[in-house]
């Protein structure tokens, strides 16, 4: 009795933790998720509603991630989430530091300024999707629907397709292979950066803008001076 009764306890603590990694969280106010914390799924709702990630682990379950609505506000400074984020609504998702590792289906405002990103999915219409920072490879493949605005990072694409959405590249150097639909060039940080699988109708949707615009208009702001002297 005693080695089947000694079985079963340590069998209930092995079991522990994959119940912990099931547990799910709902935020309907504001709130935040620190080192230790472990959700399969997290659930933030209703307009105001702030949390604030800077450590732990999101989607340890194979259904679970981030899930937003309304116009909740999620700022990521640590951290994992995996398997899904969804940003709906008019929310916004600011991501400045940790990892994700998962589908995306991005509607509101995303600012991915740091961490890193590897996966894929879908910008949605009306998103607007910032991106100044970060190592970003989306090895999976991207639709765009909303607008995309790109500065800088350590930016991959290995499946781009345009839905009808809108793409700004601030940057120099493009460079682009209409044979292996590739587009290449650096950002305004001066980071390098490759769209795959781009078709021609695609690049020439692009909205390739030089950097800095700030020294050309410098630069025409000296030579107005001058012809008025």
């Amino acid at each position: 009795m005693g080695t089947k009764l000694l079985k079963f306890v340590c069998a209930i603590l092995i079991l522990l933790p994959v119940c912990a990694f099931a547990t799910d969280k709902t935020f309907t106010s504001s709130g935040s998720i620190v080192d230790g914390d472990v959700f399969g799924t997290v659930y933030v709702q209703n307009n105001g509603t702030l949390v604030n990630m800077s450590g732990g682990h999101i989607g340890t379950s194979s259904l679970g991630g981030l899930y937003m609505n309304d116009s909740s506000i999620f700022n990521m400074s640590g951290g994992l989430i995996e398997n899904t984020i969804s940003t709906l609504g008019s929310s916004s998702f600011n991501l400045s530091d940790g990892t994700i590792e998962s589908e995306f289906d991005f509607g509101g405002t995303v600012s991915l300024s740091g961490g890193s990103i590897t996966g894929g999915g879908k910008f949605k219409p009306g998103s607007i999707v910032n991106i100044d920072g970060g190592n970003l490879n989306f090895s999976d493949a991207v639709l765009l629907y909303g607008e995309l605005n790109i500065y800088g990072g350590l930016l991959n694409f290995d499946d781009f397709s345009d839905n009808g959405g809108v793409t700004n590249i601030y940057g120099y150097g493009f460079n682009y292979d209409p044979v292996g639909q590739v587009l290449t060039g650096y950002l305004s940080d001066h980071n390098q950066f490759t769209i795959n699988q781009l078709s021609s109708y695609e690049y020439q949707r692009l909205n390739l803008i030089p950097e800095p615009i700030s020294f050309l208009f410098f630069g025409f702001g000296l030579l107005a001076l001058r012809k008025q002297k």
